[in-house]
C-alpha cells in the first residue's frame, strides 16, 4: 500500500493571506536601520541585565520590549512589544517555527504557552501572562484578557497590535509575518482524522456530504480538473487513480480508525454525485492490489451498482441516463465475474460479494440479445456451480466411521500391510504436491494436470492418518530402576524405548507430508488445521514439525493462519462436545454393570484429557502470534477472527465453554479492539432468551474495557 501512497499526498497549503509590501525605498532603508537598532538594543540590554532581564530563552515567543529614539546614554526600554525571536535573532522565522514545532511535539502543553504569551505580550501584557502553575484545559481566556487590560492601564500604553508610534510599522510586519509562517508550519501538523471520519457518518447526510467534499479538497488524486460540458470526461487512467484512492482512504480507516466494513455503502453515499471524484471500477486494469483492498474494491463497487439501481430520478433523462449506464456495467461485468469467480474461489468473503452484485445487473431481453456471450457463459458458470453443489449433498460419500477395517491374525501380514499403507500415504502426499488445486484454474494446456481427487481414496489415507497418530500419540515409556537388573530387562527396556522413539518418527514424517500437501493447496485449511492440533504433542520431533510448519504459514498468510487455528480449535472442541453427549448417555440410567462403569471412567478421563488439551492447544496459539499487541496490519482481522468465536460460543448453550479458548487471545486486544469486542459481545448476548442483565461472570478484561 505504501508504494501507492502518492494518490493520496495531500496538497501544499496555499498563504492563508499575502502580505503586500508598499513601502518606498525610503521606508526600506529606514526599516533596516530601525532592525538593525532594535537588535543591537536588544543585545545591549542582555549584556547589562543583572536578574536576567527578560524571561524565557532565544526561541520562545517572548515580545522585546523597544526604546524610543533617545540619545544611546539616556535610552530605556520602551512598553511597546516586539517579538523578541523576530529582533533579537538572525535566524528567519521558517527555521525558528520549525524548531518551535519540535517542541511541541515533545511538550504539547508548554509549546502552546509560548504562544499564548507571545499573543498576550504582543497585546500589551508584561511578564509571564500565563500562570505555570495551572493547566491550560482549566484556563480561563476572560481571567487572562483582564490581565492584559490591567497592565496597559498600569503603563498607560497603547494597544500594540494597533498603535501608530515609531517603531511599530516594523513590529506590525513582523507580526504578520509571523502569523503566516505559523499557519504555513502547522498546516502539515494538523490533525484531520476527525473530519474525515464524518464520512461514515450515517445518521446525518448533508454532514458526510461536506467531510466528502472536504476529503476531496485535501488529496491530490481527487479533483483532476474537468470541463463541465456534457459530454466531459476524465482518462480512464485518472478514473483508475481516484479508484484507488477511494480504496485506500477506506482501507486506513477501517484498520486503523475501528471503522467497521459494512460502512462502504455509507462511504459511497457520501462521495456519491460529486465532480471531484468519479471512481472507476476496473478490475482488469486495477494495480496489484492486497487481498485486503481487493474486498474493499468489490463492496465499494456493490455499493455503487447498489445505489445507482435504487437511485429513481424523477427526471426522464436522468433516469434514461442511469438505466444507460447500468447496462454498460452489466456489459462489462458479465465479462469478468466468471474469471473473478474462478479467481476468488478460495475466498468466501469475495464470492459473497460477487453474487450480491449480480442480481443488480440488467438482464433484460435487449441487453442479452446484444451480449449473449458474456451472459451465457455467466449464467452457465453459476448453474454448474449449483448443480456441483447439489451433487456433493445427495451423493455424498460413505463416512469413514462407518468403513470396515480388516483385521490381520497373521503379525508378519499386517505389519506388510501397514507399511504398504504408510507407503502408499506418503506417494498420495507427494502427487498431490505435484497436481495441485491451481490448475484448476490454469490456462491450456496446463488445465490438463487438473486431478479430481478420488473421495474413497481420500477417506482411506484419512483413516490411516488418524490411526497412526492415535497409535503414536502415547507417553514416552517409563521403567521404574530397580538397581539390579539383569541383561533381559535391560534389553527388554531398551526395546520399548526403541520402538517408541520409531513410532514418533514416522509420525513425524507423516506430519511433514501433509504439511507439504497443506501448503501445495492452500484452499484446504481442514488439513492444516489437523497438523497444528499436533502442537500439544509428546514427541519433541512432531512438535517441531508443527512449530515450522506454523510459522511458514503464518510468514505466508497471517490471515490464514488465524482461520486455521480456529478451524483446529473448533475440530477439537466438537471431539470434545460428542464425548460429553456420550458420558451424559452413558450415566443417565442408574443401574449400570461393571463393563458400563469402565466405559464410563473411560469417557470421562477422555473428556478430562481433551479439555485440557484444548486449553493448552489455545495457549500455544495465542503464544505462537508473539507478544504483546497484535500488528496493526493485523488487528481487523485478528478481531474478526474473536467475534467468530464469540459467535460460535453463543450459537449453543453447550458451545458456551468455547470462551475459554478465546480467552488466551485477549492480551493481544489493544482498547478499542477490547471495546469493539465487549460490544459486540453484548450484543449476541442480548439477541438471546433468558439472559441476565448483570454481567457477572464475565471475563474481568472484558468487563472493565
Amino acid at each position: 500500500m505504501s508504494a501507492r501512497r502518492s494518490t493520496r499526498l495531500r496538497r501544499k497549503p496555499t498563504p492563508v493571506y499575502q502580505v503586500e509590501d508598499t513601502r518606498t525605498s525610503a521606508d526600506e532603508a529606514d526599516g533596516e536601520a530601525e532592525a538593525h537598532e532594535a537588535l543591537q538594543d536588544a543585545e545591549d540590554a542582555e549584556d547589562s541585565s543583572s536578574d536576567g532581564g527578560l524571561e524565557g530563552d532565544d526561541e520562545e515567543f517572548n515580545p522585546l520590549k523597544t526604546k524610543p529614539k533617545t540619545p544611546k546614554k539616556a535610552r530605556t526600554p520602551s512598553v511597546k512589544p516586539k517579538p523578541e525571536v523576530i529582533t533579537r535573532d538572525k535566524k528567519p522565522l521558517e527555521s525558528l517555527l520549525v524548531k518551535w514545532r519540535d517542541r511541541f511535539e515533545i511538550d504539547e502543553e508548554s509549546a502552546t504557552r509560548e504562544v499564548l504569551n507571545f499573543v498576550l505580550q504582543a497585546c500589551g501584557g508584561t511578564g509571564q501572562c500565563v500562570p505555570e502553575a495551572e493547566p491550560l484545559a482549566q484556563l480561563e481566556m476572560g481571567d487572562l484578557v483582564n490581565h492584559v487590560v490591567e497592565d496597559l492601564e498600569k503603563t498607560n500604553g497603547d494597544y500594540p497590535i494597533a498603535s501608530r508610534g515609531k517603531g511599530m510599522k516594523k513590529f506590525h510586519r513582523s507580526f504578520e509575518d509571523f502569523w503566516e509562517v505559523f499557519v504555513k508550519e502547522c498546516y502539515e501538523n494538523i490533525e484531520l482524522q476527525p473530519v474525515e471520519k464524518l464520512v461514515f457518518d450515517a445518521d446525518h447526510e448533508d454532514i458526510r456530504k461536506a467531510a466528502a467534499e472536504f476529503v476531496c479538497l485535501q488529496y491530490d488524486a481527487f479533483g483532476v480538473a474537468v470541463s463541465k460540458t456534457k459530454d466531459a470526461k476524465l482518462k480512464k487512467e485518472q478514473l483508475n487513480t481516484q479508484a484507488i484512492a477511494l480504496v485506500e482512504f477506506a482501507e486506513e480507516y477501517i484498520q486503523n480508525h475501528a471503522i467497521p466494513e459494512s460502512a462502504v455503502e455509507i462511504l459511497v453515499d457520501a462521495f456519491w454525485g460529486l465532480d471531484d471524484c468519479r471512481a472507476f471500477f476496473l478490475f482488469g486494469n486495477a494495480p496489484d492490489l492486497s487481498s485486503e483492498q481487493q474486498t474493499i474494491l468489490l463492496r465499494l463497487l456493490v455499493a455503487s451498482v447498489s445505489k445507482l439501481v435504487g437511485n429513481n430520478a424523477a427526471h426522464p433523462a436522468a433516469k434514461k441516463e442511469a438505466e444507460v449506464l447500468l447496462e454498460e456495467i452489466t456489459v462489462a461485468y458479465c465479462k469478468d465475474i466468471p474469471s473473478l469467480f474462478l479467481l476468488y474461489q478460495a475466498d468466501s468473503d469475495k464470492l459473497l460479494l460477487l453474487l450480491q452484485l449480480i442480481p443488480m445487473l440488467t438482464l433484460k431481453a435487449e441487453v442479452i440479445g446484444h451480449h449473449s456471450g458474456p451472459i451465457k457463459g455467466l449464467l452457465e458458470k453459476l448453474k454448474h456451480a449449483a448443480e456441483q453443489k447439489e451433487n456433493e449433498e445427495s451423493n455424498g460419500p460413505e463416512p469413514a466411521s462407518s468403513m470396515e477395517e480388516l483385521v490381520f491374525e497373521d503379525d508378519s501380514v499386517a505389519s506388510y500391510v501397514k507399511e504398504a499403507q504408510r507407503f502408499a500415504f506418503l506417494t498420495f502426499c507427494d502427487a498431490r504436491c505435484l497436481f495441485v488445486e491451481k490448475f484448476q484454474d490454469a490456462m491450456p494446456p496446463y488445465n490438463a494436470m487438473e486431478w479430481t481427487l478420488p473421495k474413497v481414496l481420500v477417506l482411506l489415507t484419512q483413516r490411516h492418518f488418524e490411526n497412526e497418530m492415535e497409535e503414536a500419540d502415547e507417553e514416552e515409556p517409563e521403567f521404574e530402576d530397580d538397581g539390579a537388573e539383569d541383561s533381559l530387562a535391560t534389553g527388554e527396556k531398551a526395546d520399548a524405548i526403541r520402538a517408541w522413539d520409531e513410532k514418533q518418527q514416522q509420525k513425524a514424517e507423516l506430519l511433514v507430508a501433509l504439511c507439504r500437501v497443506s501448503l501445495c493447496n492452500p484452499s484446504k485449511k481442514q488439513q492444516a488445521a489437523v497438523v497444528l492440533q499436533h502442537f500439544t504433542s509428546s514427541g519433541k520431533s512432531s512438535v517441531e514439525v508443527v512449530k515450522a510448519f506454523g510459522k511458514r504459514v503464518k510468514t505466508d498468510a497471517p490471515v490464514r493462519y488465524l482461520e486455521i487455528q480456529m478451524t483446529a480449535l473448533r475440530q477439537m472442541f466438537n471431539v470434545l462436545l460428542i464425548w460429553k453427549q456420550d458420558l451424559e448417555e452413558a450415566t443417565r440410567n442408574e443401574n449400570h454393570t461393571a463393563e458400563e462403569v469402565l466405559e464410563q471412567d473411560d469417557l470421562k478421563e477422555k473428556v478430562e484429557r481433551c479439555e485440557q488439551e484444548m486449553k493448552e492447544l489455545a495457549k500455544r496459539f495465542s503464544q505462537s502470534l508473539g507478544v504483546g499487541k497484535i500488528a496493526s496490519s493485523l488487528r481487523l482481522p485478528f478481531l474478526r477472527f474473536l467475534r467468530e468465536g464469540v459467535h460460535y460460543s453463543l450459537q449453543q448453550p453447550a458451545q458456551f465453554e468455547f470462551l475459554e479458548a478465546m480467552r488466551g487471545y485477549l492480551s493481544h486486544l489493544d482498547k478499542p479492539s477490547m471495546a469493539q469486542l465487549r460490544e459486540y459481545f453484548m450484543e449476541c448476548l442480548g439477541a438471546l432468551r433468558d439472559i441476565p442483565d448483570d454481567s457477572e461472570g464475565l471475563d474481568p478484561r472484558l468487563s472493565s474495557a
